[in-house]
């Protein structure tokens, strides 16, 4: 008889023991969640810096984003020529000839980034680290000291890559719509609009 009653208390207390374990678990699981499921967000982006304008659209889930980002996309390059004067040559493998100057101009750089948020209040903090690929047009512009203007023609054109940073914030004006402002080392500054729900 004592070792059924103490069989039987043994697996009272590890049936209880069992139970506050889950209940506690559960209960820390709504604490640690909020009751709140993950956020979800649209946010577009509108700036220009030193390349020209750019904008970029992109998704937010809880404390990560992705976006894809364009720059350039509004740049006026001059008119240049295509074919150069007579006698003149211009080799993209070559340095260009006497009386030549390179002119660069930003053609379009297009910007992949992968984002992370920090939330404190209204606030919500974030910062970015992606890739970016970019085109350049490199004009051959004539040197001239007499004040005219001087004539442009096509030289060539540059691919480039790299990585690409940035930072931010935004501020909640309401339950679904926050504003900020942003930095990025290939986009220049930009404002930011996001919407977000449950």
């Amino acid at each position: 008889m004592k070792k059924f009653v103490s069989s039987l208390l043994i697996v009272a207390l590890l049936s209880n023991f069992i139970f506050t374990t889950k209940l506690s678990q559960a209960r820390a699981d709504v604490i640690d969640d909020g009751d709140y499921p993950p956020l979800k967000g649209l946010f577009f982006d509108f700036g220009g810096g030193g390349d020209g304008l750019s904008a970029a659209l992109g998704f937010k889930y809880s404390f990560a984003s992705l976006s894809v980002g364009v720059v350039g996309f509004a740049n006026d390059i001059p008119n240049y020529a295509q074919t150069p004067p007579t006698g003149v040559y211009f080799n993209a493998n070559e340095p260009l000839p006497t009386g030549y100057e390179a002119e660069k101009h930003t053609g379009i750089i297009v910007c992949f980034d992968a984002g992370f948020h920090y939330e404190y209040d209204l606030w919500t903090f974030f910062g970015t680290a992606g890739y970016y690929t970019q085109q350049d047009s490199v004009l051959a512009k004539e040197i001239r000291t007499d004040g005219k203007r001087p004539s442009r023609y096509r030289y060539k054109v540059e691919n480039s890559q790299g990585l690409a940073l940035g930072a931010g914030a935004n501020y909640a004006i309401t339950d679904d719509v926050s504003l900020g402002l942003g930095f990025h080392t290939k986009r220049g500054v930009y404002a930011q609009f996001t919407y977000v729900w449950e």
